[in-house]
């Protein structure tokens, strides 16, 4: 990335307005650095973290499905979970290409609320009903300390959609 000039034609600027940010960013550093095995490394690179998040990530909707339905995941439900797993996700590719860039700018919003303000109000709430002996350090102050930063995060993700 320290090869990309900050102004120009082909900086990063440029490259943040790309519809296609991966194969930009592979040809704008192959075009600069014009070595063959460096740009074979990166784009063996990219394919991999691909690959691994596609895999991780249908795995774990294969096994929620399985769960879900109440599906064995074996047999000849595990055919119909092959499906439904990898049927939708091949639908939506194919005929609506930028959907997952798109869907990309509300992922904050969504760790925003699993990751920060969830885990908080199930404490909060929790504690108010049974009392635990461990206690966070700052006690409940802690715990508001994180809904209102939860919160105003939520109104700032939700200021810059609009």
């Amino acid at each position: 990335m320290g090869a990309l000039p900050s102004e120009g034609s082909q900086n990063l600027e440029s490259l943040m307005h790309n519809p296609h940010t991966t194969s930009a960013l592979a040809s704008m550093l192959s075009n600069k650095v014009q070595n063959t095995t460096i740009s074979a490394l990166f784009n063996f690179f990219t394919s991999i973290c691909m690959l691994t998040a596609f895999l991780g990530v249908s795995l774990c909707l294969y096994s929620f499905l399985a769960d879900g339905l109440k599906l064995r995941e074996r047999g000849g439900h595990g055919l119909g979970l092959f499906l439904l797993t990898f049927a939708p996700p091949l639908l939506i590719v194919v005929y609506y290409p930028g959907a997952y860039i798109h869907a990309l700018g509300y992922a904050g919003i969504f760790c925003i609320i699993l990751l920060l303000l969830l885990p908080a109000l199930m404490c909060y709430f929790g504690r108010r009903k049974h009392h635990s002996v461990f206690i966070v350090p700052g006690g409940k102050w802690t715990q508001v300390a994180v809904i209102a930063v939860s919160v105003g995060l939520l109104i700032h993700e939700f200021w810059n959609l609009m």
